[in-house]
């Protein structure tokens, strides 16, 4: 049995913890609990899709984890998959972010270089 501490004073097991939980309901905790207004957790939002999309091209993953999906003006965001991808991700995948980001785009996922005037 392992322990993981919450908490001041509560430990949970891990064998309590969810194992396989949606990466999307993971990305709305967070975009919510992150942001305060709707234009923060939309940002918030957009810029989590693009790191799952730029991280289902480091691993080859078909279909890709996040998807842009047009509503209007706004983009929103689809993500499929679980959770334990997150188990996964180094320091690395964050720097190779920020390169791919700066990239000519070569595709159609929209990055935040295309919403610049």
């Amino acid at each position: 049995m392992s322990l993981v501490k919450t908490g001041r004073k509560n430990l949970i097991e891990t064998s309590q913890q969810p194992q396989n939980e949606s990466l999307g309901a993971v990305i709305l905790v967070a975009v919510t609990a992150a942001g305060i207004s709707e234009h923060t957790r939309r940002s918030y939002q957009t810029s989590l899709g693009q790191f799952f999309s730029y991280i289902s091209e480091v691993f080859n993953i078909d279909p890709p984890l996040a998807e842009p999906e047009p509503d209007g003006r706004r983009i929103l965001w689809a993500f499929r998959g679980d959770a334990s991808i997150l188990r996964h991700i180094t320091p690395a995948h964050l720097d190779g972010f920020r390169t791919w980001l700066q990239e000519p785009v070569l595709v159609s996922i929209p990055r935040k270089l295309d919403y610049l005037p």
